[in-house]
């Protein structure tokens, strides 16, 4: 029998710098599963969660072609929290099922699997984990890496860090579930080389 490969959990703020992390985890020879990558595949034409969400939200939220409008349903959603929540629902259970058929796929071929996934411990993901990565940075720098990124204003990124949980109490959350010793915060307050020394240093324990 294969003995199940360590899952290293990712998770953060928007603008945090997750994504450079899981960059330097796929350095290290990790699988890497990006949550929001698999959020488009789940909602696109066709799929259950597009036709959950269309019925919820009606055409206001669909782009010219049928397609779901992102940008329009992530300007619904982010100025209520009743229908984040149930955006959320919809699509968190298709995801969560994507990253345990891909990283079942992927067991005999890689040393480690990573979930990159902002709503990790929303969507109780992180009790799969063996170790959670918990990317934190100043408010002001990732405010400025989020519009910088998504081309949006920034009453739109301040809207968006807004709606999500804070730092601290993802931590205590995740402290909580799955133990302090488990538990990684690194804090992507320096340049790359920096940042790349503390992912190594703190995903060292499950290699």
């Amino acid at each position: 029998m294969t003995r199940n490969k360590p899952i290293i959990g990712v998770t953060g703020n928007s603008g945090s710098g997750k994504g450079t992390v899981c960059g330097f985890l796929r350095r290290m020879g990790g699988f890497c599963l990006d949550a929001d990558l698999l959020a488009h595949e789940v909602v696109e034409r066709g799929q259950p969660a597009y036709i959950e969400i269309s019925n919820m939200f009606g055409e206001s939220v669909l782009a010219p072609d049928g397609s779901i409008d992102r940008v329009e349903l992530g300007r619904v959603v982010f100025r209520d929290t009743v229908k984040r929540k149930a955006l959320e629902r919809i699509v968190h259970a298709r995801v969560k099922s994507q990253f345990e058929r891909l990283s079942a796929e992927a067991q005999n071929d890689y040393p480690f699997i990573v979930w990159d996934a902002p709503l990790l411990v929303e969507a109780g993901m992180h009790k799969r984990c063996v170790l959670v990565l918990l990317v934190t940075a100043p408010f002001e720098a990732k405010l400025s890496r989020i519009m910088s990124r998504d081309g949006i204003t920034e009453e739109r990124a301040r809207l968006r860090l807004s709606s999500q949980p804070p730092e601290i109490w993802l931590y205590k959350k995740l402290i909580a579930d799955i133990g302090e010793i488990n538990v990684k915060i690194i804090e992507n307050t320096g340049g790359a080389g920096d940042l790349e020394n503390k992912t190594r240093a703190a995903a060292a324990v499950v290699r």
